[in-house]
């Protein structure tokens, strides 16, 4: 299996683990019971959005071989007791196709095999300024992740993967999570996966509207790449911004995604009859 390969599987996954370390992760002054409890739950980041609300990012890839470039545009369009139904529609090289998402309201994650233990304390350096922060190690960080790691589907004959492992979690006692370490495996091959929060609060205009956002780094020990995201907990879907770029064997990829438009309609109350 090919490092460039591996990482097509990798990249969506790391991507999702990132949301993490966004502002409204649990805060370390909860005790390891309560701090369970708080990641058991997850509400969807459509909560408090409109019929009509909209993401749309486009993501451009480019090889040596040429750039491609795709687009997927989310629309809410209708709100039940249960999930937020989303009207998708998808650009690819071949052309405009349209989807049903179903988003569940809330999200149990069963996060008892995660197993928190104390694992001491540790100040990080962020933008030069000291963050004092508890250490908790678990033995499945996947399980902090809202409706669990669900990673590529396996190329027919080849394994699939999993992206999940034995973890450590930093956590600050106002800012929540400000890093992540990971020893998992992904299609067969070991590796370790750091994400650190670089930036706490950077502005990002979209449209009309100015996002705050947090930057994170991701880097992992099996291929030598990075990648530098800005997420929001405002919008859908996190990701704001995601740039990697990945060389092999003198080739080299680059993937930027790019949130082009966001729309965030009132919610109107239902009134009985």
């Amino acid at each position: 299996m090919s490092r460039l390969a591996t990482s097509r599987f990798v990249v969506p996954c790391l991507l999702v683990l990132s949301l993490l370390l966004c502002a409204n992760s649990p805060k370390a002054d909860a005790g390891d019971e309560d701090l369970v409890k708080k990641f058991a739950v997850h509400k969807s980041a459509w909560a408090g959005h409109g019929v009509g609300s909209l993401v749309h990012r486009k993501t451009r890839q480019t090889t040596p071989m040429g750039e491609v470039v795709t687009e997927e545009k989310k629309t809410l369009a209708r709100i039940t007791d249960k999930y937020f139904e989303l009207n998708v529609e998808s650009k690819t090289m071949v052309g405009w196709s349209k989807s049903v998402e179903r988003v569940p309201k809330v999200v149990h994650v069963d996060v008892a095999k995660a197993k928190i233990e104390d694992a001491g304390e540790e100040t990080l350096t962020i933008e030069g300024k000291a963050y004092p922060c508890k250490k908790k190690k678990t033995k499945d960080a996947s399980a902090f992740v809202p409706g669990g790691m669900k990673p590529p589907a396996a190329r027919p004959g080849k394994s699939g993967g999993k992206l999940t492992g034995e973890g450590t979690i930093w956590l600050h006692e106002k800012l929540g999570m400000l890093k992540m370490q990971m020893a998992t495996e992904a299609m067969g091959q070991k590796m370790t996966v750091t994400m650190n929060v670089k930036r706490l609060k950077v502005s990002k205009k979209v449209g009309a509207q100015t996002l705050t956002c947090r930057e994170i780094e991701i880097s992992n020990s099996l291929f030598p790449s990075k990648i530098v995201q800005l997420s929001s907990e405002q919008v859908p879907g996190g990701t704001v911004r995601s740039s990697m770029s990945f060389s092999q064997g003198g080739m080299t990829m680059s993937t930027v995604e790019e949130l082009s438009a966001y729309v965030k309609k009132p919610l109107v109350p239902v009134t009985a009859k």
